[in-house]
């Protein structure tokens, strides 16, 4: 079975740099695949907001944007707001949301620590995601000889093959006749353990 424990850390309990009443009603991140996270907050009020900016850090101390995301402009209602981002598997990730007025000032801000790993223990699997290019990124707990088989939408075998699978991060070029269905089965096999994944192919 394959399990994700996620840990979310309120690195700096929210501030106000002007006199505001807007603050997160809750900001918080959850594993979508190996190399991306989705970043959620809540918005109880929302007034005199223009944007709200997210910044991602490797270490908390240098920020780069990765979104920006437009108020709904309705004052005086609560609003909900999601960002996907990428993260590289295992590794520690901080996310900094800041609330910016229509004069370009910082009302509010906040930040969480997101680190998405999976609980190997005693358990042997493989996380998967593919993108348009084809190429199937596996991150696997444990290092495997297993046969890749991925089958479209109607259950028929459309690629087939034996791959020697290491520890961590493996990459893996599909070669097939016609380009790969937007959604595909993945399965990774080896003798004591069989991986399934349904996988929606950005394109």
């Amino acid at each position: 079975m394959k399990k994700f424990t996620i840990t979310i850390a309120t690195i700096l309990s929210g501030y106000m740099l002007y006199a505001s009443n807007i603050t997160f009603s809750s900001l918080q991140t959850k594993c979508i695949n190996i190399e991306q996270v989705m970043l959620e907050f809540d918005v109880p009020v929302e007034e005199q907001v223009l944007f709200y900016l997210v910044e991602q850090s490797a270490d908390g101390v240098i920020w780069n944007p990765v979104d920006t995301l437009w108020a709904t402009g309705v004052w005086g209602a609560s609003a909900h707001y999601e960002s996907l981002l990428p993260v590289r598997p295992s590794e520690q990730a901080y996310f900094r949301v800041s609330i910016f007025s229509y004069d370009y000032l910082i009302l509010y801000q906040d930040m969480v620590s997101a680190s998405c790993q999976a609980d190997i223990d005693d358990q042997k699997f493989c996380m998967m995601s593919m993108d348009g290019s084809q190429v199937l990124k596996i991150w696997c707990s444990t290092e495997r000889d297993a046969q890749i088989t991925i089958m479209d939408v109607n259950g028929l075998m459309v690629f087939q093959s034996h791959y020697h699978i290491k520890k961590g991060l493996n990459e893996i070029v599909i070669e097939t006749s016609k380009p790969l269905e937007k959604m595909i089965v993945v399965s990774v096999s080896s003798p004591l353990l069989t991986n399934f994944k349904k996988i929606f192919i950005n394109k």
